[in-house]
């Protein structure tokens, strides 16, 4: 029993990721002339990604859009990142970044799907991802 409850626990941790990669779906996806916006968008989320889960939550948190870090300070969202790789890294286990799929662009507007995995257990996640375009860059648009 206890093993489904930490699975339990692993899947929030990962929806809360998707999050804000759809805490966890990011802007500097490349410079605007680097791909087609499905290049870009997928660029963006897998670097948002990395970032926040693996690397430097504050240079993460440059890839949010305006209206995100107008939700949410930029203390609370380094938190937040180092909440969750900290339960990861207690309990062992890695997330990753499996695929970006299923981008729909709307003019400046954009969804994608997110698929994770989370290491051990071969617990799988879902979400979907929100992009603005702000100055030319997809940036993630989910707030805290």
């Amino acid at each position: 029993m206890r093993k489904n409850h930490r699975a339990g626990w692993k899947g929030s941790v990962a929806a809360v990721i998707i999050g804000c990669a759809a805490l966890l779906t990011a802007a500097c996806g490349g410079d605007s002339n680097g791909g087609s916006d499905e290049d870009q968008i997928t660029d963006v989320t897998r670097e948002f990604f990395d970032l926040t889960i693996n690397g430097d939550p504050a240079k993460a948190y440059d890839l949010l859009d305006s209206a995100s870090q107008a939700d949410c300070s930029e203390v609370d969202f380094i938190e937040q990142s180092e909440l969750a790789k900290s339960f990861f890294d207690s309990i062992g286990e890695e997330i990753k970044l499996e695929r970006v799929y299923n981008i729909q662009i709307n003019g400046d507007r954009a969804t994608a799907n997110i698929d994770v995995t989370v290491d051990g257990e071969g617990s799988n996640e879902a979400g979907v991802g929100t992009y603005v375009r702000e100055n030319g860059e997809w940036k993630m648009a989910e707030g805290c």
